[in-house]
C-alpha cells in the first residue's frame, strides 16, 4: 500500500473514532449497595466518563451505604436491556 493510501486510511480511522465517541454518553447513577433496580437514581448524563466520575466526587456520591454506577450508552440505540 502506498504512503498516501496509508495516510488516508489513518485519517479515515481517526474520523470514525471521533464519530463513535460523539455517539457515546455516560449516565451517572447512585444506587444502594445491593444495586437493586428500584434504588437507581439518575444524577446526570455526561459526554465523557471522566466528567461523570468528577461529578460523582464533587457531589459526594461515593459513600459507605451507596454505590456509584456509570453506564456507557450509545446515542440513538434503542436497547435498554443494559441500563439496569
Amino acid at each position: 500500500m502506498c504512503d498516501t493510501c496509508n495516510e488516508k486510511q489513518k485519517e479515515i480511522n481517526r474520523l470514525r473514532g471521533l464519530v463513535r465517541s460523539m455517539n457515546t454518553l455516560y449516565c451517572l447513577f447512585q444506587t444502594d449497595v445491593w444495586k437493586s433496580k428500584n434504588s437507581y437514581v439518575l444524577f446526570g448524563i455526561f459526554s465523557t466518563k471522566n466528567a461523570a466520575i468528577d461529578a460523582a466526587k464533587e457531589n459526594n456520591l461515593y459513600t459507605n451505604d451507596a454505590e456509584v454506577v456509570i453506564r456507557e450508552i450509545t446515542l440513538d440505540d434503542f436497547d435498554v436491556s443494559g441500563i439496569y
